[in-house]
């Protein structure tokens, strides 16, 4: 198991689990659309640690941004949301 923080709450993830799921399941606030890496709506700040995709993304990213609708934690992770 690994930990990922969103926004300041942290919960476990397996290392298989997409870490949108994972929030959702937790009921932590995120946002998504498309869940294919296509729109970037739930683009976060990666603060801390690694993640790999299932499938990449073609929205595009900024430094150290991510999208938690395709992404596996390889570590232990930090998110925060990013700004609109």
């Amino acid at each position: 198991m690994k930990s990922v923080t969103f926004n300041g709450h942290t919960v476990l993830i397996s290392p298989d689990e997409v870490i949108l799921d994972v929030l959702e399941l937790h009921r932590l606030d995120t946002v998504s659309q498309c869940r294919d890496g296509y729109c970037g709506a739930c683009r976060c700040k990666l603060l801390a640690g690694s993640v790999r995709y299932v499938k990449e993304p073609i929205a595009f990213l900024a430094d150290n941004e991510i999208l938690i609708c395709s992404a596996i934690a390889e570590s232990d992770i930090i998110l925060n949301t990013t700004a609109s």
